[in-house]
């Protein structure tokens, strides 16, 4: 065997590899429910984490936040006012100037944080089922949870899953939902285990051109207004424990139909499938003719994670995220929560 020939195989296996042991990890993750602690309840592992980080930083979680949310709208302010050169020259610019309407809501978001916080103005707004709800419930949960996937997401999208699983359930999910195959990763991700991993994978997905704007708003509206958690949550308080897989597949069944019909009509089958203009399309998930199915999947996956980077930048990467998150989303929900 010569030199050349090894090499093939031994990038062969490497790549083989790269794929499976990454994607099984995130599968036990994000997608596979276990029951958990002495109640048994069904849990994926993500949440367990979540939870315990919970635990762990509930002493300075709340003070945290506000300092970040405060930051946020100071920084977000002058960013987006003076426009420096050197923040306009880094890659850091995105996170800080940001449209009006998003800096107003920053705002409003950082002075609510702090009124709360310190009882400041009105009890309408500083109630514990308004504005504190928000700071001392919400805000903490959305955090932990944000930042936790933001750092593991790449599990799931970099290291080929969704090529795998897109191009295996391209021919079900298209006529179906008017969706590509890869949809069905954030469809199992939200109804076994929760829909806000859902909802960052297809942010993702959208904003790597894998997704329409028509495509990603039909996921959101009807794949993510579940979960296995939630559902027990719900059960528990309806008295339904003993009868919880009827009453989830019952609720599965609901969601099925809702999405079967929700895309062919007003408001969603109005929207376009435009693609998120500074990448443009980049997906293609039917296999040649010549090629089964399977063949193309397991083809298309080990390709993704063979050209997948390293793990040091995508590490980076889940941190930008993460930290866009919490400058961007969580301003917005303390102002809009507070306000509903």
């Amino acid at each position: 065997m010569n030199s050349t020939t090894s090499t093939n195989e031994t990038l062969s296996i490497y790549s083989k590899m790269k794929f499976l042991i990454p994607t099984m990890i995130g599968a036990m993750l994000f997608l596979i429910p276990l029951p958990v602690g002495a109640d048994g309840q069904w849990l994926v592992l993500i949440a367990v984490m979540a939870d315990a980080v919970l635990a762990w930083t509930e002493p300075v979680i709340v003070e945290l936040l506000v300092a970040v949310l405060l930051f946020s709208g100071v920084a977000s302010l002058l960013a987006t006012v003076a426009k420096p050169e050197w923040l306009m020259q880094s890659k850091l610019h995105p996170l800080f100037v940001v449209h009006p309407i998003w800096l107003v809501m920053r705002l409003v978001g950082a002075a609510f944080a702090v009124m709360v916080y310190f009882q400041w103005g009105p009890a309408f707004l500083l109630s514990e089922f308004t504005g504190g709800e928000v700071l001392t419930n919400l805000l903490p949960t959305l955090a932990v949870w944000t930042f936790i996937m933001g750092m593991l997401l790449p599990l799931l999208v970099d290291y080929g899953l969704m090529e795998w699983l897109g191009t295996m359930a391209n021919k079900v999910m298209r006529p179906l939902f008017q969706l590509p195959g890869r949809a069905s990763v954030d469809s199992v991700a939200s109804w076994m285990g929760n829909n806000m991993v859902s909802i960052l994978i297809t942010i993702d997905q959208y904003e790597n051109g894998y997704y329409s704007k028509k495509e990603s708003a039909v996921i959101v509206t009807n794949f993510t207004i579940t979960s296995i958690g939630f559902a027990l949550i719900i059960a528990s308080l309806l008295q339904l424990e003993q009868m919880f897989l009827p009453f989830y597949a019952t609720v599965l069944v609901g969601v099925f139909v809702a999405a079967v019909i929700c895309p062919r009509i007003p408001p969603l089958s109005w929207m376009k499938n435009e693609y998120y203009e500074p990448v443009g399309k980049q997906i293609k998930e039917e296999a040649p003719t010549d090629t089964s199915t399977f063949s193309w999947a397991w083809t298309k996956a080990v390709a993704k994670a063979d050209g997948a980077d390293k793990p040091t930048n995508i590490v980076k990467k889940g941190v930008y995220n993460a930290v866009d998150i919490w400058l961007g989303m969580l301003p917005i929900v303390m102002a809009i929560g507070t306000l509903a």
